[in-house]
């Protein structure tokens, strides 16, 4: 196991947080029978590849009632071209002076980055297109 920012962390983890998920949405679902109510399990999923790589995405989807997709802060104060730039576009749009943030790299390098290509990676990795995924915006 490696330790990145004093957390241990390893491969295992990828699977060990939906089998989290799982226990939380089983808990959840017999209190929820108890009490006839449904408790919702949500959870705040990221934008960048390479961490959404570490999510199991398709089973993710079917456990959570709905994923939060951080679409924000595409941009920011630690590009040289300036914080000011599209924080959440939706597609991609020929203005933009920086198009590929650092941190979207394995994207495939077909111009920039977007809410569009982020969606598009989740369904690559599984996620089921029914699935209550919303994206966050910036306002």
């Amino acid at each position: 196991d490696e330790v990145g920012n004093g957390n241990p962390h390893g491969p295992q983890d990828t699977h060990d947080f939906t089998l989290l998920l799982q226990e939380l949405r089983s808990r959840l679902d017999a209190q929820g029978s108890a009490d006839r109510k449904h408790y919702l399990l949500t959870a705040d999923t990221p934008s960048g590849p390479e961490k959404v790589s570490h999510i199991e995405v398709g089973p993710v989807s079917r456990i959570v009632d709905w994923m939060n997709v951080m679409t924000f802060d595409f941009h920011g104060p630690w590009e040289t071209t300036g914080p000011t730039e599209s924080q959440s576009n939706l597609f991609p749009s020929p203005f933009d002076p920086a198009p590929r943030p650092t941190w979207s790299n394995p994207y495939p390098d077909n111009g920039e980055i977007s809410v569009a290509e982020v969606v598009a990676n989740y369904l690559a990795h599984g996620a089921e297109p029914g699935a209550r995924s919303p994206s966050r915006f910036p306002f």
